[in-house]
């Protein structure tokens, strides 16, 4: 696939930060990384969204960096609130803020609007690019690390553009703080599951009520992961 100039930048960190951070999880996290198989020989003509659970805020960096090196799934761009409405609190809050800005990758949903197409439309773009884009399919970090109710972002994404979903776990980073990291209090894991596609013929109504029918479906395969 022929790079979008867009994904210049995003592409560029992600790889180093796979090859220079990849390493720092696996001692500080005591990282476990598995699935990797599965992402092998994904078509990406139609895009791939990785939807995946989401327990804290290093989630946007593990997903990528946690891909084989040379993978052809990256550049990973991500749907996020608008970012003027986060705020940082800790001096390790700047990892946020960095997963947070569009040279890793982090692309706005257009608030608002009660519109997926409109709020929506740059990550469909991406995805119809080949281009790889994660979603947090419950919309937000969850406070208790179990899964909530989701959005329908992701089923909308889904049947519109028809792209290949790879479900993704995460395990052992919920409310990590910077000192957790550095003390190797936490063991961490990530997995990677067997991709899948939405088929379209299935759903017929495109209404939110479907949409999020398709959403808590992915998060029911996450959960079993």
């Amino acid at each position: 696939m022929k790079r979008k100039k867009y994904h210049r930048t995003p592409h560029a960190l992600q790889f180093f930060a796979s090859a220079l951070l990849k390493p720092l999880f696996r001692f500080f996290l005591r990282l476990q990384i598995e699935g990797r198989d599965n992402l092998k020989n994904i078509d990406t003509a139609k895009g791939v969204i990785f939807a995946s659970n989401h327990i804290s805020h290093f989630d946007p960096g593990l997903i990528p960096v946690c891909l084989p090196l040379f993978s052809p799934l990256r550049p990973m761009f991500y749907v996020s609130r608008p970012h003027k409405s986060y705020e940082f609190h800790e001096p390790g809050d700047i990892v946020l803020k960095s997963f947070l800005s569009e040279s890793w990758g982090s692309f706005e949903y257009v608030p608002g609007k009660k519109d997926y197409a409109v709020s929506l439309q740059h990550h469909a773009r991406i995805l119809r690019d080949g281009g790889s884009v994660c979603i947090f399919p419950e919309g937000g970090v969850s406070d208790d690390g179990e899964m909530k109710e989701a959005r329908g972002g992701v089923g909308y994404l889904a049947i519109e553009v028809s792209p290949v979903i790879v479900p993704v776990k995460i395990e052992g980073v919920h409310n990590i703080m910077m000192r957790d990291f550095f003390l190797r209090k936490r063991k961490a894991r990530i997995v990677y599951g067997k991709p899948f596609t939405i088929e379209k013929k299935v759903y017929t109504e495109n209404s939110e009520i479907q949409y999020k029918e398709i959403a808590n479906n992915i998060c029911c395969i996450i959960e079993k992961m």
